[in-house]
């Protein structure tokens, strides 16, 4: 429990609670430069996780484990699976997405949020790692307001987004939600 000074308002109250919720995430492991295959790719090109998602949620146990494989070793990956026209295509497609840097955008995906803040309390929440152009609000279902408030909200450059990212991202909210932060990719 934490103690609640006298004379705090509702706001500074709302206030209080996420940034002591903020304050005592658990440390997760950070990404090591050092990482090679899987371990760095995943980092280094969201892409590549979203596929690996897709793959899992669509029970593609065998284009997951060809993805993880490529990622560690090309060659061995087009030695072993090469014969086959299909995964030659997968694997093609893969490299591409490993030879494409990502382009962020100043953009960054949001849920989680206690559904008790409101929009100009999520934005000054923001606001605290640098400048918001705008925010898109999305208040919690009236229904199932353990869900949280999303949105997204864009910043004035993506490196903004990137450190609001690495420090929020995972952050338990309380209830069973954690916040959640997702970097947007740029559109070509």
């Amino acid at each position: 429990r934490i103690p609640v000074p006298p004379g705090l308002d509702g706001e500074d109250l709302k206030w209080m609670w996420v940034q002591c919720k903020i304050m005592t995430k658990p440390q997760k492991p950070t990404f090591n430069p050092d990482a090679v295959g899987w371990e760095k790719w995943r980092y280094e090109r969201p892409k590549l996780l979203d596929l690996a998602k897709f793959y899992t949620d669509n029970y593609r146990t065998e284009r997951l484990n060809i993805l993880r494989e490529y990622c560690e070793n090309p060659s061995d990956a087009r030695e072993r699976y090469g014969k086959s026209e299909e995964y030659v295509e997968m694997m093609d497609m893969i490299q591409k997405i490993m030879d494409t840097p990502p382009k962020l955008s100043n953009k960054v995906k949001f849920a989680g949020f206690p559904s008790m803040l409101d929009e100009e309390t999520v934005k000054g929440t923001f606001a605290d790692f640098g400048t918001v152009v705008s925010l898109e609000y999305i208040p919690a279902p009236e229904d199932d307001e353990a869900v949280g408030v999303s949105g997204v909200v864009e910043f004035e450059n993506p490196e903004i987004g990137q450190k609001a990212i690495e420090q929020w991202n995972g952050v338990d909210m309380g209830m069973g939600v954690q916040l959640t932060l997702t970097a947007i990719e740029a559109e070509d």
